[in-house]
């Protein structure tokens, strides 16, 4: 029995080593480098409103985590949609839960040309309990918006990725 677990560990040794390479693949810490420079090259432009900002902080974390000094070559213009409904009345006839959602729209444009590449709308949504303290909902309200900015940088940051990559690959057809 020990023999044989002896043999199968120098046979997976020997194939490990064995300088195999598949033939059709793409070198992806490559891909990786060159998409993070592209993101880090998106200038964000929104709004002076708290909820605006908050979206551009979480999204600058997302787009350049690594905080890489690259020129501009893109610019991002975002603006949000704050809407508040009743999802539980209650029998008094008043609402019980409350769903906060936010509607992101963006267009991309490149900065050398300014030629639209791509435009989107992202949606997130969270809901909570209607206290009787007004105060208490309105935090609640406003920390769920703060948090939900998060989802929405990371699915502008998921849309930017295909279109820019779509984007490239466009140019890179047109060329040939």
């Amino acid at each position: 029995m020990q023999l044989s677990i002896i043999k199968i560990l120098t046979l997976l040794a020997l194939i490990s080593g064995c300088g195999f390479q598949p033939i059709y693949k793409t070198n992806l810490q490559d891909d990786n480098i060159k998409y993070e420079n592209k993101l880090a090259a998106v200038s964000i432009s929104v709004k002076r409103k708290r909820l605006h900002q908050k979206l551009k902080h979480n999204l600058t974390k997302v787009l350049n985590p690594n905080e890489i000094s690259v020129e501009k070559e893109y610019v991002i213009n975002i603006d949000i949609r704050k809407t508040i409904s009743s999802t539980l009345i209650r029998p008094t006839g008043s609402s019980g839960r409350n769903k906060v959602t936010l509607i992101a729209d963006y267009s991309l444009r490149r900065i050398s040309d300014n030629e639209i590449i791509a435009n989107g709308q992202t949606t997130a949504k969270d809901d909570f309990d209607v206290e009787e303290k007004r105060f208490a909902n309105y935090i609640a309200q406003e920390e769920i918006a703060l948090n939900l900015t998060r989802l929405i940088a990371q699915n502008i940051r998921d849309s930017l990725i295909n279109d820019l990559f779509n984007e490239e690959k466009q140019s890179s057809e047109s060329f040939e």
